[in-house]
């Protein structure tokens, strides 16, 4: 319902909206270029949830409120809103619209509106009003509204009619044009079911018969599913057979749907549905050729959860304990973009979408660890990663003709899409060349997450090569134990041996490579890699290796509006001097503040989520002082700190850069920027990719003192 309710009030298009925004996703898993325009659209609501959904779905239905021709209102007689709008529209529009209202005994007989009894000298009790839907759709009511279109209705029998199942017909109408055309069959049945089983009892009714007009209402509600309703895990099991006479019609009005989600197929359908608060069912057309049976799924964003359980390595200075659940796959929420593409209807725009909705769709897919959950194997890998190189050439290159404005608003939020779905590396899972018994490679690592974030890996690298090789030979067995690589690319020969290599192990032979300076003999190559186990700690040289992938390392250090000028090419602001002297053990101990957070706030059982909730507040207590005390904020307002991030990372982002910065003794990737906290990939566990960290703990961590700004 949130995506049918505008910010702006005037706003009267909210629902083609957020169904084209659907479309274009389907187009892209389709394989199909150009927008998909729905041809018959069916919605479906029940309950509480559902007639809300109903009614903000017609009454911002906007282009398309002649293209919904089928309306299913189940078990929803709690307002009379909903039937308010679904009248408004029954009359508008072309003809051959349907109706078809079930509902149990009770919201048939009676509305949970109660009002004084007038017949009750003392004034005391309250009796309920006719129900809701009759106020518009009894056959009375109708011929009175009829009579105001030029319209007339025609009452068809219902004596006998049993659907089946516990449900009969109580009334059908219909609503007779003056031409003679059936404008509207309304179809009201009534069913003994429970709540819920009234509705699994007329979903697949209500899909099948979309576009049918009159003719879908002769076998609506015939169709059964087996063993409906009855799934033990649904807090409704029991409630699945006929109603006793006796039930107070109260305890219905006490269950009202869950919040809308978007959901999937019910069984035995011709098509999915696309869900609303309640179904909203999309028979579809392309705007060039014919597509008869499409099936619309909109996946809605959903996080899952991944705990790392590997010990391949022990690092003493980066890995904690126990990995917390920061690791949650996150795939790019396109949802929002997908609208603002599908309103400016620009070919090149919409093409360069669905190509970022392929490789969104490959990363979701994709996202299957070979010892733990964060990384993708290399054949995998490397298709993604050249799938974001091509897609960011065609965002930087779009120049459409639309208002610069939202052009640029556009490609902004593509770009910084494309750093959402870029691969993740742990450290842990590095070659042991220059990592030694302390972990040390998580610069390079995270350079390697900064680069595949702009399409580049191995096959961009522009580098000595024969070097590569080189290094590659001396230290083969440490070559032979990486983690993680995938299928190796024999008929390359042994440059398709690095090809699948992770980026972070290729990155330290890259860095070797690098200072050998054209030297190959295995001497020079020990030599060389005894100065790079220094050098790759180095954030100058960090962007030294990223110029030999084609990019450009741009050095930048903190600062804030309020800060000094700094005198020198790379001196240090203020606020950057500030950052930096916030400590390594402090650092160590806000790690395990926000991973306490990250763990609570990921944990949906009350009980467990209470129990952390202690947890993380002893932590965060143990350094309020640390997190937002006097000092800290005497020296760096934290206001101050959010604000030039966002101004000065986020639109980093949005420009169609990758950033790799700094924490205290330790590097990470920007993954995104938002208003109330940051996403950072943390490589030093798995469990830290992905890891949304707040403002205060960020500055307390000395986060973003120096960056490296890779375009």
């Amino acid at each position: 319902m949130a995506a049918l309710k505008p910010t702006d009030k005037k706003e009267k298009n909210a629902f083609p909206k957020f169904l084209d925004a659907i479309l274009m996703q389907v187009a892209a898993h389709l394989g199909r270029v150009g927008a998909l325009k729905p041809h018959h659209i069916g919605l479906a609501g029940h309950s509480a949830g559902g007639y809300e959904g109903i009614h903000d779905a017609l009454a911002q239905s906007g282009t398309y409120s002649d293209t919904i021709t089928d309306l299913t209102l189940m078990d929803s007689s709690y307002s009379t809103s909903h039937f308010a709008e679904a009248s408004k529209w029954m009359f508008a529009g072309s003809h051959n619209k349907t109706v078809r209202i079930v509902q149990s005994p009770d919201q048939i007989e009676n509305s949970y509106h109660k009002v004084k009894n007038e017949h009750d000298p003392n004034h005391q009790t309250t009796v309920r009003v006719d129900p809701f839907w009759r106020a518009y759709f009894g056959e009375s009511q109708l011929k009175a509204a009829a009579a105001t279109h030029k319209m007339t209705i025609k009452k068809l029998g219902v004596t006998g009619d049993d659907r089946g199942n516990h449900t009969k017909a109580i009334q059908h109408t219909q609503l007779i044009a003056a031409d003679g055309s059936v404008h509207c069959d309304v179809l009201v049945l009534q069913s003994s079911l429970g709540h819920h089983e009234i509705r699994d009892n007329v979903m697949d009714d209500a899909m099948r018969s979309i576009g049918q007009g009159a003719a879908g209402a002769d076998d609506f509600g015939k169709n059964h599913i087996d063993n409906y309703g009855r799934d033990p895990s649904m807090p409704h099991y029991g409630d699945s057979g006929p109603q006793i006479a006796n039930k107070k019609a109260d305890k219905y009005a006490a269950v009202s749907s869950p919040a809308p989600t978007p959901t999937h197929a019910t069984p035995n359908t011709a098509a999915t549905t696309v869900k609303l608060p309640a179904p909203a069912h999309a028979d579809l057309k392309p705007d060039a050729g014919k597509l008869d049976h499409a099936a619309t799924q909109h996946v809605a964003p959903a996080p899952k959860h991944h705990h790392d359980t590997s010990t391949t390595k022990k690092h003493a200075a980066e890995t904690e304990t126990a990995a917390s659940p920061n690791a949650t796959f996150q795939s790019a929420d396109l949802t929002e973009l997908s609208a603002l593409v599908a309103s400016v209807n620009n070919p090149s725009i919409t093409s360069c979408m669905q190509h970022l909705i392929r490789l969104a769709t490959l990363q979701k897919r994709n996202f299957v660890g070979v010892k733990g959950n964060s990384e993708l194997k290399g054949a995998q890998r490397n298709e993604l990663v050249n799938g974001i190189g091509e897609v960011h050439a065609e965002v930087k290159a779009l120049n459409a003709d639309v208002t610069p404005t939202k052009l640029a608003t556009i490609k902004s939020a593509m770009f910084r899409a494309l750093q959402e779905i870029s691969p993740y590396h742990a450290q842990a899972r590095n070659i042991n060349i220059l990592e030694g018994k302390a972990t040390r490679t998580c610069s390079v690592t995270s350079l390697a997450m900064a680069l595949e974030g702009l399409g580049k890996g191995v096959a961009t690298y522009g580098g000595d090569k024969p070097a590569v090789l080189a290094v590659a030979k001396v230290y083969s067995s440490a070559l032979g134990e990486a983690d993680v690589k995938g299928e190796n690319d024999a008929s390359a020969g042994d440059w398709g041996h690095m090809a699948a290599l992770r980026l972070p192990d290729f990155l330290e032979l890259a860095a070797i490579a690098h200072i050998a300076n054209g030297a190959t003999d295995p001497a020079s190559i020990k030599a060389a890699a005894a100065v790079a186990w220094n050098q790759i700690k180095q954030i100058t040289f960090l962007g030294e290796l990223a110029k030999d992938f084609g990019a450009t390392a741009t050095l930048k250090y903190f600062s804030t509006s309020a800060d000094p000028a700094p005198k020198g090419k790379h001196a240090q602001s203020h606020s950057s001097t500030v950052l930096e002297g916030q400590g390594l053990d402090q650092r160590h101990r806000i790690d395990k503040v926000i991973d306490a957070r990250n763990k609570m706030e990921a944990e949906t059982d009350p009980a467990r989520r209470a129990a952390l909730k202690q947890v993380y507040d002893r932590l965060r207590d143990h350094d309020a002082a640390a997190l937002n005390g006097q000092a800290i904020e005497k020296s760096l307002p934290v206001e101050e700190y959010k604000h030039s991030v966002i101004s000065q990372l986020g639109a980093e982002l949005a420009s169609g850069a990758a950033i790799e910065t700094h924490v205290i003794n330790h590097f990470i990737r920007v993954h995104s920027v938002h208003e109330d906290h940051v996403v950072i990939d943390d490589p030093s566990q798995d469990a830290r990719a992905h890891k949304k960290v707040l403002w205060e703990e960020a500055r307390a961590q000395g986060m973003f003192e120096k960056r490296l700004v890779i375009t």
